[in-house]
């Protein structure tokens, strides 16, 4: 038997209506079909006492929420959190403190920015979930109380390709060590799947550096930022050549002028003012 338009809709009220009637409330509806999960029922009645959020680059960029409006929209995203088995491979870019008023702590590790994935992006030894990037967007960037650099990610990246670009052909045919790591003034600033995409971009004989393998590159190239504003960016761009034993360097400036960032390069003397 054929089921039209009109009785379709009938059809899935009606499918609604027994799921209701079976579960009781919207939120138990939602458990059922999967839609959320009550692991972190806990949060819930003013039980938790402050949520500590830490950047795993920068452990002096942390932040403490203890407002209730702010736990509690932090529980609604969390209890519509899906629940996985495995969790992703990236490295994760915060930790989670949750305290409760008798002041036991959970903790959770978070990879912000990605929640398309069949990989928890929140998680611990013991749980994983799939979390909205809501997470990030709507709770971090809100507490976020530090500048970050206008297009960041463009000025930060493009200085660090565009050195590379003038420098290749005294490296391109050695293993080259990209630290980026170590540049204190912006660790916070920096996010693993940023490093991703920019992986992409890299030539084949480069690779962010991993210090495990310190003694695998040939010649390692250091990003150390010494300024930033809204309208300026200032870094020194370093290539170490260990089998030559040399050293080189790029100062670089940016300035932001309508509507567009200049890249100024001055090789190994700093330009004045610098």
């Amino acid at each position: 038997m054929k089921i039209n338009c009109k009785n379709k809709s009938l059809f899935f009220m009606l499918i609604i209506v027994v799921f209701f009637t079976g579960c009781g409330t919207v939120d138990d509806f939602k458990v059922k079909v999967g839609i959320t999960n009550t692991n972190f029922d806990y949060m819930n009645d003013g039980n938790v006492k402050k949520i500590t959020i830490e950047n795993t680059r920068d452990k002096s960029y942390t932040f403490i929420v203890k407002d209730e409006a702010s736990i509690s929209e932090i529980y609604d995203i969390l209890s519509n959190a899906k629940v996985v088995e495995e969790k992703i491979s990236l490295d994760p870019d915060y930790i989670f403190r949750i305290e409760d008023k008798n002041e036991t702590i959970k903790e959770f590790y978070y990879v912000a920015g990605v929640d398309k994935t069949d990989s928890a992006n929140f998680y611990n030894s013991n749980e994983s979930y799939i979390v909205s990037k809501r997470l990030d967007n709507d709770i971090i960037k809100y507490f976020w109380n530090i500048r970050r650099p206008s297009d960041f990610n463009t000025v930060y990246y493009e200085n660090i390709l565009k050195s590379i670009d003038k420098y290749k052909n005294s490296i391109e045919d050695k293993k080259v060590g990209i630290n980026i790591l170590d540049d204190r003034e912006v660790m916070k600033f920096i996010l693993t799947l940023d490093i991703e995409e920019f992986k992409n971009k890299l030539p084949k004989n480069m690779e962010i550096l991993d210090k495990e393998k310190n003694d695998s590159y040939d010649v390692i190239m250091n990003i150390t930022t010494t300024g930033y504003t809204s309208k300026i960016f200032k870094c020194i761009v370093e290539f170490v050549d260990k089998k030559n034993n040399t050293t080189y360097k790029y100062y670089i400036v940016n300035n932001y002028a309508e509507g567009e960032w200049d890249y100024a390069f001055t090789e190994n003397l700093p330009p004045s003012g610098f």
